[in-house]
């Protein structure tokens, strides 16, 4: 950011130190200012947004938005909402989900700068999700931004390894929608790569393997949110009908369904 390297001093982790300008490694004595002293919040997380540095800690979050050296240049604060951990953040398309330790935010920036963001709370639809995080092990849990096939989505992973698997949660940028997934492997890191025009998204378990992310209906199931949600139109003591589908008698049959909204909202079945 800035053409330059930023980091937490190890010595003292409300300290950012940073760079010489296109010298990485080089690092000044005097390159570095304190991010909330003596709040006892450590740094988490930097991120870049546009041309500018976000700085995480666990009590508030802040924004760079000029090159440290320059002439009365200071971080501002964003929101006194902090962090959760190390990697429960990510920016999608200037945009910025995390999980804090009230719940999920959004922030979006105004019309005005990209660096000019303003945050709500996104976890209503999940709520009972929220709760049952495992909240002392967030430090295991990871947040990616996944952009490819008209798909915007935000992807939060948290790996129950007692249990051999992890919780999804997935919020769709556009539809500002979530969907929630249980994967048979814990999940500790994702990625993603190209292979011949194609963007992937990967990620990797606790035993060594590398998995990749359902592309779409190779396995005979279309996956996009359009194809898999809907809304009950009838039902019955076994069945649901949304007769606005096309979807052939009994194509779900042995899948989990999730209930969104309305009566017994956020139960699985």
């Amino acid at each position: 950011c800035f053409d330059r390297i930023f980091m937490e001093d190890p010595t003292d982790p409300s300290i950012l130190i940073y760079s010489k300008i296109g010298d990485y490694w080089a690092y000044p004595t005097g390159n570095f200012f304190y991010v909330g002293r003596g709040d006892g919040s450590p740094i988490k997380r930097l991120e870049k947004i546009g041309s500018a540095l976000l700085i995480h800690k666990g009590n508030a979050w802040y924004i760079l938005d000029t090159d440290p050296a320059a002439t009365g240049a200071k971080i501002r604060l964003l929101s006194k909402i902090g962090t959760q951990d190390y990697r429960t953040s990510c920016v999608a398309h200037n945009q910025v989900v995390r999980l804090t330790p009230t719940g999920f935010y959004r922030s979006i920036p105004t019309e005005y700068d990209v660096t000019d963001l303003r945050e709500d709370y996104i976890g209503q639809d999940v709520a009972d999700y929220e709760k049952n995080l495992d909240w002392g092990n967030t430090d295991l849990a990871c947040m990616y931004n996944y952009n490819a096939y008209n798909r915007r989505h935000v992807y939060y992973f948290e790996p129950v390894s007692a249990s051999y698997y992890s919780k999804c949660l997935v919020y769709d940028i556009v539809l500002s929608q979530w969907v929630y997934y249980e994967i048979g492997t814990d999940v500790q890191c994702v990625a993603d790569y190209t292979y011949q025009g194609k963007k992937y998204m990967i990620f990797g378990d606790g035993y060594g393997i590398v998995w990749q992310w359902d592309l779409g209906d190779a396995d005979g199931t279309a996956t996009a949110e359009t194809s898999l949600n809907g809304t009950v139109t009838s039902s019955g003591s076994t069945t649901l009908v949304d007769t606005t589908k096309t979807w052939t008698v009994n194509e779900f049959i042995g899948v989990n369904v999730y209930t969104r909204g309305g009566t017994g909202a956020l139960q699985k079945r």
